[in-house]
């Protein structure tokens, strides 16, 4: 039994996102057979790292901080500090936006496994997301530093900070020191986790160990209930936030739009996050739902469409959706083209191309045995490449032996 330190900045349960279920579940299923601690800050200011309810299967140790203690100098200290004093035989850094690499770079005599769940290091923007004017940025942060730098210094407020301009602050991000944590941090790691082949073959120049693994679901959990169905006539469902420009929400509201022209007869079910939308008659808003309703919703549909246009990281709708057995139209972009196999499980649209989704889109309407197959493709595919007892065994083990 090994004894592991994960270490996540970010980290809050219920959670705010994918990272977050993403590394509980992976956290969760080694302390099966490992001493699995989790150390993350308690700081709510901006965000809410550190508020954390509900019972896991492992140790969690929270690190108070405040405004003046939050930053690159003072952070690295106490949770090397906190590392020392549990003596791990392996530590693993998981999210943390901008201070994530002054971390790793003071636990660099630790090795510890770098995780990138997105595209934090190569991009000074937010949370890393490479999207800027509603297109996807070719710039690398390591390679186009002064640009990169020019580029976050004009998006970020600093006159009322948000969390993301506070933290950049806070990591000297504007700084030439931050390129060398973020070099330092990468170099010094025993590997690197990515979840797609664009962030690996960004990272390879960089370190000789880059591991692409996917993100996994509870696919008995989903299929459980895939079969219920609570509504009448065609259901189309769409999980990501629609207030983030990036997920596609406007793209597949113009879809919409092309196909109710077309008379086809559809709802639309879109879960809000609380953000208003304007009425229409093809689409019905959902309130947020848990990570514990997530299936009921799934079974809920005959479709699911991912119309992302930004590169999707990874695109966990994506999986959930065929782990409860329902086609996908996806955008070609990001770790969503190495999710759904076109023409197989759903298919595959130019991100942004709202014609090629409708068209898509209507090619499931129009086929009811074309959905069926595709659905029990993608059941089949979820449970051969994305369940998370398979991830486990044959991704994290290896990572902690």
């Amino acid at each position: 039994m090994s004894r592991i330190v994960f270490i996540d900045l970010l980290f809050n349960w219920p959670p705010d996102g994918g990272a977050r279920v993403d590394l509980k579940e992976i956290m969760s299923r080694l302390s099966d057979s490992h001493d699995v601690t989790l150390l993350v800050p308690d700081f709510p200011d901006y965000f809410p790292r550190g508020r954390i309810k509900g019972d896991f299967p492992f140790k969690i140790i929270t690190l108070p901080f405040t405004k003046w203690t939050f930053n690159a100098w003072h952070l690295p200290r106490i949770f090397k500090d906190a590392v020392g004093r549990l003596k791990p035989d392996h530590v693993f850094i998981g999210d943390g936006w901008y201070l994530k690499f002054p971390l790793a770079a003071a636990l660099r005599d630790y090795h510890p496994i770098l995780r990138f769940y997105a595209y934090e290091g190569l991009c000074i923007k937010d949370y890393g997301t490479q999207f800027r004017y509603g297109k996807i940025c070719p710039k690398n942060y390591l390679r186009d530093t002064c640009e990169c730098t020019r580029c976050s210094l004009a998006h970020h407020r600093f006159f009322s900070p948000n969390m993301f301009s506070q933290e950049f602050l806070a990591a000297l991000a504007f700084t030439p020191i931050y390129k060398s944590y973020v070099l330092r941090a990468i170099r010094a790691a025993s590997a690197i986790v990515v979840y797609n082949k664009y962030i690996r073959d960004a990272l390879s120049p960089y370190h000789p160990n880059v591991r692409t693994i996917p993100s996994g679901v509870d696919t008995e959990r989903f299929a459980a209930v895939s079969r219920t169905r609570k509504r009448e006539g065609i259901t189309i469902l769409m999980t990501s936030r629609t207030g983030d420009e990036g997920k596609g929400f406007k793209v597949l509201r113009e879809a919409v739009g092309l196909l109710k022209a077309r008379g086809k007869k559809f709802t639309l079910l879109i879960p809000t996050y609380g953000s208003g939308e304007p009425a229409d008659d093809a689409i019905e808003y959902l309130p947020w739902h848990s990570q514990e309703e997530l299936p009921n919703l799934y079974a809920q549909a005959d479709i699911c469409v991912v119309p992302s246009i930004w590169r999707e990281p990874f695109g966990i709708a994506a999986v959930e959706a065929m782990a409860a057995g329902k086609p996908v139209v996806a955008s070609r972009v990001g770790g969503l083209e190495e999710i759904v196999d076109h023409g197989v499980t759903g298919f595959l649209v130019e991100p942004g191309n709202a014609g090629e989704v409708a068209e898509s889109i209507k090619k499931l309407l129009d086929d009811p045995e074309l959905r069926m197959r595709m659905g029990e493709a993608g059941r089949e595919r979820g449970k051969m490449k994305f369940a998370w007892k398979k991830i486990i065994e044959d991704y994290y083990f290896p990572l902690f032996t």
